[in-house]
Formats: C-alpha cells, sequence, structure tokens
C-alpha cells in the first residue's frame, strides 16, 4: 500500500489544496511472470552449457581417434617393415 501527500495550486479556489492519495496494487494479472522468466532463462543458459560440453567431447573423441589411428599406422609400419627385417639381420648374425 502507498500513501501519497502533496499540495497543488489551484485558480479556480484562489489558493493551495492539499491532496492525499491511496494505492494498493492489485495482482489481478500478475501470473508471477518474473520468475517464470527467470527460469526460462536459467533453462537456456542450462542449454547453451550441455551444448557446449556436447561440442567438447565431441572434439575430444576426434582427436582420440585420429591419434588412435595414427599409433595403429606406426604399430602396422613396425609388424610388417621392421620386425621381418630385424628379424633377417638376427637371423643373419
Amino acid at each position: 500500500m502507498t500513501v501519497s501527500v502533496g499540495a497543488q495550486r489551484s485558480d479556480e479556489y484562489n489558493g493551495t489544496l492539499g491532496l492525499v492519495s491511496i494505492s494498493m496494487p492489485l495482482p489481478l494479472f500478475d501470473r508471477n511472470q518474473g520468475n517464470i522468466g527467470a527460469a526460462q532463462e536459467r533453462a537456456y543458459q542450462a542449454q547453451d552449457e550441455l551444448n557446449a560440453v556436447h561440442i567438447r567431447l565431441k572434439s575430444e573423441l576426434s582427436q582420440a581417434h585420429m591419434r588412435l589411428r595414427t599409433a595403429r599406422q606406426q604399430f602396422e609400419l613396425l609388424r610388417n617393415d621392421m620386425l621381418p627385417s630385424a628379424q633377417s639381420a638376427y637371423e643373419a648374425a
């Protein structure tokens, strides 16, 4: 509830009038929109964070896959090229 007091000059009455007003907000149309908006904003923020984590994990998975492929290629090179050559050199010695 808000109470206001003031004065107003009036030419009609040739003087100053005293004014008093009382107001009280009626929450007829307030359907908790402020809290609903804040909750929606937090939901959007959580979705953005989830998307960022998804992108980061996808990138890390891609990098791990590339490291695995490189390690597999090195293994194949050792097994198919270097190991037989080393075996032949050992047998020759």
